[in-house]
């Protein structure tokens, strides 16, 4: 074989989390929780931002509502629980009232204030010795960039491709997961999640090959890629 026609080979090492082997293309998945930027907000708008941030609360739980009804297989029970928990989130009037509080007192506008008391909510659950309570900060992102998008105006969904593919991402979400078309999916690569994760849950209720701990796989990897998943090796 011709030099130019080799293509380099290269191993990502992970901890597997759902047995099972596939083979095809790369779709990456998801976005970074990135903090958006502080706008002061004029004193005889403070009212109308409170406006805007309980607005987007308010159609982020007719996303959350929509989701749920669409997912009434058995298979989907798991998701449909943790979509559940996250209307909790949503409602945690802990939270709204920081962000109404931040909003009035230092008129900072709704999606910063939101981020910074949700960010100091996930920071303290990943520092809980319990792998399970650290998993529920990443249900808390979850909400949180639903909500962000409404105030930012970013309404970016998941890939919704007709070729079956590998999803990559950084840590996919239960929203992420939800909105999936399942016949699509040929298995899980992620670079954060643990056995106990979302992602390790779905797989194994779908019987599809997951491997967690990847690291670097979404800097390295790329939409169309060709990619062997061993979901019992853990590469």
């Amino acid at each position: 074989m011709p030099e130019t026609a080799i293509k380099t080979e290269r191993v990502f090492l992970g901890t597997p989390v759902s047995g099972g082997v596939a083979r095809g293309v790369v779709r990456l998945i998801g976005g970074a929780f990135e903090e958006p930027h502080r706008r002061i907000i004029p004193r005889g708008k403070i009212d109308a931002e409170i406006e805007c941030f309980y607005a987007a609360v308010e159609a982020t739980r007719e996303e959350l509502e929509a989701l749920m009804a669409r997912l009434d297989g058995e298979e989907d029970r798991h998701s449909r629980e943790i979509l559940e928990m996250h209307t909790m989130v949503l409602n945690d009037s802990l939270i709204t009232d920081q962000v109404e509080e931040a909003i009035r007192e230092y008129r900072e506008c709704a999606e910063y204030a939101y981020y910074r008391v949700v960010r100091k909510c996930i920071d303290s659950f990943q520092r809980i010795p319990d792998s399970y309570m650290r998993e529920r900060a990443l249900d808390i992102r979850d909400v949180a960039q639903r909500v962000l998008r409404h105030l930012t105006g970013d309404k970016r969904e998941v890939d919704h491709s007709d070729t079956p593919a590998v999803c990559i991402a950084h840590d996919l979400t239960p929203s992420e997961t939800a909105q999936l078309d399942r016949n699509q999916v040929l298995g899980f690569a992620v670079e954060l999640g643990s056995k106990t994760s979302h992602t390790a849950i779905v797989a194994r209720s779908l019987n599809l090959p997951a491997v967690v701990r990847l690291h670097g796989i979404c800097e390295e990897l790329y939409n169309g890629d060709e990619v062997l998943l061993d979901g019992d090796e853990g590469c």
